[in-house]
């Protein structure tokens, strides 16, 4: 793939058809897509609702960017802030001398 990451992206026709067109992401763009629950839950090994309940309820919290508002808020994640909770809550034992 190069220096630039592909993905699929659907494109609609004036006549109302859809279309499936390969489309070219740069590199550093890639990387800034959000997360859901289900692919955090699966990041840490952990079910979706111990995810939800990291969000707000249970410490330790999960970053989280929340869209729209209300009870029904859809929560979504940065990638590079799930990697920095999974550094800062990684558990170094001390080796005796």
């Amino acid at each position: 793939m190069g220096n630039a990451a592909q993905k699929y992206c659907r494109t609609f026709e004036h006549r109302g058809t859809a279309k499936l067109e390969l489309v070219t992401v740069p590199a550093e763009k890639a990387t800034d897509r959000l997360l859901n629950s289900h692919e955090v839950a699966d990041m840490l090994g952990v079910d979706v609702s111990w995810v939800k309940n990291h969000c707000t309820r249970v410490e330790p919290y999960l970053p989280f960017v929340r869209l729209g508002g209300g009870r029904y808020a859809i929560r979504r994640f940065r990638l590079e802030q799930i990697l920095e909770f999974i550094d800062l809550h990684t558990y170094h034992s001390r080796k005796s001398a």
